[in-house]
């Protein structure tokens, strides 16, 4: 712990200010309501969600997939955030009456819970732009994509991601790992007598440590929302230029009603989920950012948001941190009907031998492949483009 390790008349700040208490030292309506209510209740519901798919990937063999190795891991994220982030703040509104008091968690924790919390940080943008990236190269080069695709890639790349996500969290926790204590002067009898004199709160090793922490924070978290913005863009773009003209040939020949409709039906799929997970994702961490930025400015320039629309986009953006950790399953199942198959199979006792399932497709164009569940189109596209597959955009996701 930081000095002072006592509390003296001489080294005691004010409990009151203008007769009344300190701004911003205990808890208020909002900030009670958000830790006593919102955030347990999110934080449950995410543990839950991630849980669940978590166990359908486990227990249904054709959901162990390439594209669940990703979004598994991203559930990882999730959840280590929602444990550490939700369960520090739960902690300290039951343990203590100051709002975030940190005193007990001295220095060495401060450091433990930022690494922790911000190495989930770094790793969901990492999984949520590789996710975006392979969705690319399987839609605009499936023939190299289907060449280097594998398991064994896949690992390399998480693995790196995760290495990269440490080590970002790990240029971050200077910012939070000094542990600033304040002697207050709380009256002898009263309302208020029964209040620690000591407070502590997870600071900055030094100003240089704060402006680090704000740039590793802010930038790839900026560069990966233009980058997965642009990549979206493309595929949507390629999507809708195979279809158009999968849509022409039909209209010709007019031999494949059923294959238009589940183009058309894997097309809005794949858009649906791009715009969803990405959108979501990015605009759930946006306002964390800009208010992140908004301390920056008011230390270079003294700029700054006044004080009670930041107090309620303060709470605004803690809410919507715990909802973006929590919401992906949602997300899978209200979008995707295999992961609502098979959750639901997940806790069937009827689910095959070991938890295997196929998916079979009627019609004359559609061969079953029973192992992946993927569809393959077998009739050509006269344009010279390649007719648009089933394995190259991964639909279960």
């Amino acid at each position: 712990m930081s000095a002072p390790y006592y509390c003296t008349e001489n080294n005691s700040y004010p409990l009151f200010y203008d007769g009344q208490i300190q701004p911003g030292l205990l808890y208020d309506l909002g900030t009670r309501i958000l830790v006593s209510f919102i955030i347990p209740t999110v934080v449950s519901f995410g543990i839950m969600a991630n849980g669940i798919f978590l166990f359908a990937v486990y227990r249904i063999r054709s959901m162990r997939n390439i594209t669940n190795l990703y979004l598994v891991n991203l559930s990882i994220a999730d959840l280590v955030f929602l444990i550490t982030a939700g369960g520090k703040s739960i902690y300290q509104y039951l343990y203590y009456p100051y709002m975030d008091d940190t005193l007990s968690l001295g220095a060495a924790g401060c450091a433990i819970i930022t690494a922790i919390t911000y190495t989930s940080y770094f790793a969901s943008i990492a999984i949520i732009t590789l996710v975006s990236l392979e969705r690319f190269y399987a839609v605009t080069q499936p023939l190299k994509h289907r060449l280097i695709h594998s398991h064994w890639r896949v690992a390399k790349l998480l693995i790196g991601s995760w290495v990269l996500a440490l080590l970002l969290g790990a240029l971050v926790t200077p910012g939070f790992s000094s542990l600033t204590v304040y002697c207050l002067a709380v009256p002898d009898e009263g309302e208020y007598a029964n209040l620690p004199e000591m407070v502590g709160y997870c600071d900055a090793v030094g100003i240089w440590a704060k402006y680090l922490e704000t740039c590793v924070q802010a930038c790839p978290f900026f560069i990966a929302l233009v980058g997965n913005f642009y990549l979206y863009i493309r595929i949507i773009r390629c999507l809708n230029k195979r279809f158009d003209n999968l849509d022409d040939d039909t209209n010709q020949s007019n031999t494949q009603p059923r294959s238009q409709a589940h183009a058309t039906h894997i097309r809005n799929a794949v858009a649906l989920m791009l715009i969803a997970n990405g959108v979501i994702f990015f605009f759930c961490q946006f306002l964390a950012r800009v208010l992140m930025l908004s301390q920056l400015m008011k230390l270079l320039v003294g700029l700054s948001i006044p004080e009670y629309c930041h107090y309620v986009l303060m709470i605004l953006s803690r809410i919507l941190l715990f909802v973006n950790a929590s919401i992906n399953p949602v997300i899978y199942n209200v979008t995707n009907a295999r992961y609502r198959k098979a959750t639901r199979q997940a806790f069937s006792c009827q689910t095959g031998s070991h938890g295997e399932t196929s998916t079979t497709y009627t019609g004359p164009s559609k061969q079953r492949l029973v192992s992946t569940g993927y569809t393959e189109e077998t009739q050509g596209v006269s344009n010279g483009l390649q007719p648009l597959q089933t394995s190259d955009i991964d639909t279960e996701v």
